[in-house]
């Protein structure tokens, strides 16, 4: 038997405040920096000038939202014994920057903007010895691995929905969602063909991954983790035949099964694309009934919602015997 403790993040009304408070004082604090990238927006400057202007806030945002998030984690972990594995998530767009000019104004109103792919390099380029850095958090905690929630970012005028993965004081990779839809900031109805943009994709045109696009990328949706194979399934890939995880380890069914989401309840209608052998594990921008959900398959139980965490804490707990 193992040990498990589960920590997701809990994006419901107290998170959403949360959020949004923080974005508030970042904006008031940063008053100056949003003057002159307005000011730059009017005044019709070269597009690659404006990109460092925006460039250089964001960095200064994701770092914020790294360390609000480093501290929560941080206290929560301190109560936790240290023979149990545990498990960390946040839901998908969770890393996100401000829509401080409500330039998206339906399916993406509510995650704000994409950041600039230099802006996910941080976390690349970050060393244990970092205060605050994700690599420093796994070093103090061996016990924890961290899927971070998606990061939404751009490159080249190509849209890219990640998850990175942190453990044992390491930035492991990340596994790219492979299908992008309206929620992903994408357009509606542009039939897919050689010159098609990848900006306007609706969510019938799946299956795209670009071939290289970074590095980083895990070949698979799966990794291993204090001798667990975890399955790895983003929001819509879950769903989708050819790109679930089941479909794409067949014949292997992991120890444990991680969906990270943005609107993804598990029901009757699709929960036999669950693909794990002894637990299921579900962290979810949107309640749908719950955000985070549980099912210890090791012992024949029921899908379970985790429980809301005190106000304040965004991180709910909960210690499974599998």
């Amino acid at each position: 038997m193992t040990n498990i403790h589960y920590l997701p993040f809990i994006n419901n009304n107290d998170a959403i405040v949360w959020r949004q408070s923080l974005e508030q004082s970042f904006i008031n604090a940063h008053q100056d920096d949003y003057n002159r990238l307005n000011a730059a927006r009017s005044n019709g400057t070269a597009e690659d000038d404006l990109n460092d202007i925006k460039r250089e806030l964001q960095c200064k945002w994701f770092m914020q939202l790294n360390k609000e998030i480093y501290e929560k984690l941080d206290a929560k972990l301190q109560n936790l014994p240290v023979n149990e594995t545990v498990i960390a998530a946040l839901p998908e767009f969770f890393w996100r920057n401000i829509n401080d000019n409500k330039k998206h104004e339906r399916d993406i109103a509510n995650y704000g903007k994409s950041f600039s792919y230099e802006v996910k390099q941080i976390w690349e380029n970050s060393k244990p010895s970092d205060e605050y850095s994700f690599q420093n958090l796994t070093a103090k905690y061996p016990n924890l691995i961290l899927f971070a929630g998606t990061i939404w970012r751009k490159k080249d005028n190509v849209i890219r929905n990640s998850l990175p993965i942190f453990a044992n004081g390491n930035f492991f990779g990340q596994w790219p969602k492979r299908n992008l839809s309206g929620i992903d900031g994408l357009g509606d109805n542009i039939p897919l063909s050689p010159t098609f943009d990848m900006n306007k994709v609706d969510k019938v045109t799946v299956h795209w991954t670009k071939p290289d696009f970074d590095p980083t990328d895990l070949t698979m949706p799966m990794i291993t983790f204090n001798n667990l194979t975890i399955g790895l399934d983003i929001c819509l890939d879950f769903i989708v035949p050819g790109s679930r995880s089941a479909d794409l380890l067949f014949p292997t069914v992991p120890d444990i099964h991680l969906l990270i989401a943005g609107g993804m309840p598990v029901d009757n209608n699709n929960a036999a694309n669950i693909n794990a052998s002894r637990l299921f594990l579900r962290c979810d921008a949107m309640e749908y009934w719950t955000n985070a959900s549980y099912q210890n398959i090791s012992l024949g139980g029921p899908m379970t919602a985790v429980l809301a965490p005190a106000a304040g804490e965004l991180f709910a707990s909960i210690s499974l015997i599998i």
